[in-house]
């Protein structure tokens, strides 16, 4: 048996022509965003305005917090172990 088909309709490929400056500046842009350069373009494209990068930056400080937590709880249960 093989893998279950996806559920998710079919993509197509569109190939854009840029030059390497500009498509350093959209890979960097779509870095700063958290996306990928294909869905930057494409909300871009689609939405026809900026993406929004707070939530990316929001997610960076989540992270940050969440591995503090997740250090805070290693702690406690190498603590618990020792006896």
């Amino acid at each position: 048996m093989g893998r279950p088909k996806s559920r998710r309709a079919p993509r197509t490929t569109l190939s854009i022509r840029v030059s390497e400056r500009e498509r350093k500046q959209i890979e960097e842009k779509a870095a700063v965003t958290g996306m990928a350069a294909s869905a930057y373009i494409r909300t871009m494209a689609l939405e026809g305005e900026n993406v929004d990068i707070t939530i990316h930056e929001n997610r960076q400080k989540l992270m940050h917090e969440l591995s503090a937590i997740g250090n805070n709880i290693n702690q406690i249960a190498r603590m618990a172990n020792t006896n």
